[in-house]
């Protein structure tokens, strides 16, 4: 008998089990840290553990065999600002407002996933691949290291000058990850951005993939991810962290005549990767149903035993986790305005209920995914279309209650619409008439593909194609804001400024708000020379925006250029107090105050914006000449060779470092900056002629010497630096004993002598 209470013990033990397993898995789930991978613009069916075998993506297969890999994830928009905002936010766009890159900015009254964990004493970092989230937009609230400074060409490509590519943003997270102080607990968000066009993957990438370099970027992010998990293994750190890694949205690739995103609410762009891994096993490792991405925030902080703001919209995922049935979800909201907010079309709202797909359009659409998941065959006559309607207006009516207000709408600079058009988006916003019956996105897609191949000819610098096919298409669609500006554009490609500053003012007409149009409208004007008019312009701009940082630099420019330094200044301090990034206001600064000769100013005022700036364009030539006015040769040296560095186009720095070196005596080291402004620009004459003089002092390489200045001579204008070449070649056919060209020459010479002196 005294067996039996040991044996009611252990059965009572054994029947504790999975209470005790599980509180230690609630344990150790609460102690996590939580690591955030966005991959831009990723497409499910390219990641190999959604079984389309589109592309080969080991790291993220490995990260799904280990957790928990979610079939069908909808991204509740297919643009990059609304949908991370979504994410972070964990509530729709109905309810945040943010519906659009660049021209919103994150309400202050939403809170963040980022200022959630904050709250509970987790370290917080952001490392992000794009200027489209840089943290001016507002999502970088709740992080206390927001890594989003971009070193403009640094790939040597302008379409890349906004973002960074894996390795670095991956570098600059693993650096932090190591460097870190103490020893709490950390929320890391990595954005990775390389899947997004243009799509420009590095070797040996494109070379495998030349026929679908969208795949080669894709495969390139995921070789970066697999060092980087190597790396937190490496550090213990996977198997103390949470790991999400999940797409914003997808890409078109032509499906549904969609290139990119943000035009339609098809699958392509709106169902999205997502894959959850924790060191410890979850019921799941796969789930079918239907998940949204404002769903994320509120699973990790669960997972984490932390409360959820009342604000959220999205619920956890953890009952999926767990395996527990009846949890309610498959439904899903999706939404785009891209196409009102640019061409002033009809917005596209989609629901998801079960397997059921509903897009509210001016034509709607039903589709049945269970059958047609290629959304093939639209249902939009079934019987059940009303009923979907309905459960649409519902939701769109029951998410939208409290909706925080539309008054933060940013009015970007041209500064940041140059960074967003350098990464492929439109800026700005089209005014409708609210009263009048939108068109349907399905209808006018010729048209918006028409305008990005137009986009492509521009970037490509076939002028004279993309005015052609321009002017089709503003003839067309006349009320296309977006076809005007960029037509102003292909008009500037062929100097034709008048019909530009036309197509521009067209343009603002439309979209009086679009500083990016304003900035080439003043441009053209400068280079026409109408200085008066264009400061009237600005000023009117100015009206609008009187704290636009980039007017207030046009402003000042315009003033310089009328030699007038002072209001000139006055104007650029404003713009530098304001953007304190904006390199080029303390350039004209400088330069104002060298016409002042205020050198002592000058010095000061360029080491601030070197300070701000340590890679800008222009300002240690402008300092080097400040430190010549001042007898400081060697500092000027320096600065120059540091332009040199930062700006190889600069050839006036090699120019100068040449003309000191020739004057020292010097003539190896003159020759060899000769050669680089020569080859910076091929259009100098006086470099031609000062490096075939050194090579005649010295005896050597006189052919190339000959060359050098009968390339020279024929440069235009006929002036007094040509003389000097004519001098130097004379004494060159001399030095070779060829007295025909000699006697030649110097009469060609005296001729040009001639010439000048009439």
């Amino acid at each position: 008998m005294a067996g039996i209470p040991a044996l009611a013990l252990l059965l009572a033990l054994l029947a504790l089990l999975p209470s005790l397993r599980h509180w230690q898995r609630q344990r150790r789930l609460r102690n996590l840290n939580v690591i955030l991978i966005t991959i831009d613009t990723l497409r499910a069916d390219y990641v190999g553990a959604y079984g389309a075998g589109r592309a080969s993506t080991p790291a993220l297969d490995a990260l799904a065999a280990d957790g928990v890999r979610f079939d069908h994830c909808i991204a509740q928009t297919p643009l990059t600002l609304p949908s991370h905002t979504s994410i972070l936010s964990a509530t729709y766009p109905l309810f945040h407002r943010v519906r659009d890159n660049g021209a919103f900015l994150v309400p202050q009254a939403l809170p963040l996933v980022s200022e959630v964990l904050q709250k509970n004493q987790f370290d917080t970092a952001a490392f992000i691949g794009a200027y489209v989230l840089h943290g001016k937009w507002g999502l970088s609230r709740g992080f206390a290291t927001y890594s989003d400074r971009f070193d403009m060409g640094r790939y040597g490509k302008i379409m890349l000058q906004n973002e960074k590519r894996a390795d670095e943003v991956l570098g600059d997270a693993r650096r932090w990850l190591e460097h870190r102080p103490g020893r709490k607990r950390f929320f890391a968000w990595i954005h990775l951005y390389d899947p997004h066009s243009p799509y420009s993957p590095p070797p040996p990438f494109a070379a495998r993939f030349p026929d679908d370099l969208y795949r080669g970027e894709v495969e390139y992010a995921d070789s970066e991810l697999g060092k980087f998990f190597a790396f937190l293994k490496d550090k213990g750190l996977y198997d103390n962290s949470l790991i999400i890694a999940v797409a914003d949205h997808g890409e078109g690739l032509g499906d549904h005549g969609e290139m990119e995103h943000g035009y339609f609410l098809y699958e392509p762009t709106v169902h999205v990767p997502l894959i959850m891994r924790a060191p410890v096993s979850f019921e799941k490792s796969s789930v079918t149903e239907t998940v949204q991405l404002v769903d994320l925030a509120p699973t990790l902080v669960d997972i984490l035993g932390i409360r959820a703001p009342a604000q959220w919209q999205g619920r956890s995922l953890r009952p999926l986790l767990e395996g527990k049935p009846g949890s309610g979800f498959n439904q899903a909201y999706s939404e785009t305005y891209y196409p009102r907010f640019h061409y002033g079309w009809s917005q596209l709202q989609a629901l998801y209920d079960q397997q059921r797909k509903y897009i509210l359009a001016p034509r709607d659409e039903l589709y049945d995914l269970s059958r047609d998941p290629q959304e093939a065959h639209d249902r939009a006559m079934d019987s059940s279309r009303g009923d979907m309607r309905g459960r649409l207006l519902s939701f769109v009516s029951q998410f939208s209650r409290g909706a925080l207000s539309s008054d933060n709408m940013h009015k970007m600079t041209p500064q940041d619409q140059q960074r967003l058009a350098a990464l492929g988006y439109l800026t700005g916003i089209v005014q409708v008439n609210e009263q009048a019956p939108l068109a349907d996105p399905k209808d006018k897609l010729p048209i918006s593909n028409a305008l990005a191949r137009t986009v492509t000819l521009v970037n490509e610098k076939n002028w004279q194609e993309a005015v052609d096919s321009l002017r089709r298409i503003v003839a067309d669609e006349p009320e296309l804001a977006d076809g005007w500006s960029i037509l102003g554009n292909a008009y500037l490609g062929l100097r034709r400024q008048r019909e530009a500053l036309d197509a521009f003012r067209r343009a603002l007409a439309l979209k009086p708000d679009n500083n990016f149009t304003m900035l080439n409208l003043l441009t053209t004007m400068i280079a026409l020379g109408e200085y008066e008019a264009a400061a009237s312009e600005t000023e009117r701009f100015l009206k609008q925006f009187p704290r636009d940082a980039a007017l207030l630099e046009r402003m000042g420019n315009i003033r310089f250029l009328q030699n007038r330094p002072d209001e000139a200044l006055k104007y650029l301090r404003q713009a530098f107090a304001i953007d304190p990034t904006a390199s080029q206001s303390f350039n004209l600064a400088g330069e104002a105050l060298i016409l002042k000769k205020d050198f002592a100013a000058a010095e000061a005022i360029l080491r601030q914006g070197i300070r701000e700036n340590p890679q800008a364009k222009n300002t240690h030539y402008l300092l080097a000449q400040v430190q010549e006015s001042l007898g400081r040769t060697d500092r000027a040296l320096e600065l120059y060779r540091q332009e040199l560095e930062i700006n190889p186009a600069k050839y006036e720095a090699a120019v100068n470092l040449a003309n000191f070196f020739k004057q020292a005596g010097r003539m190896d080291e003159a020759a060899r900056y000769y050669r680089i402004a020569i080859d910076r620009n091929g259009r100098l004459k006086l470099p031609r002629f000062h490096l075939a003089e050194i090579m005649l002092k010295k005896g050597e390489n006189l052919p190339e010497a000959v060359e050098l200045c009968l390339k020279g001579i024929v440069i235009p204008p006929r002036d007094q630096e040509t003389l000097f070449g004519y001098f130097v070649l004379t004494n060159l056919y001399a030095a070779l004993g060829n007295r025909e060209r000699f006697d030649y020459y110097t009469r060609e010479g005296e001729k040009l002598i001639a010439a000048i002196s009439r």
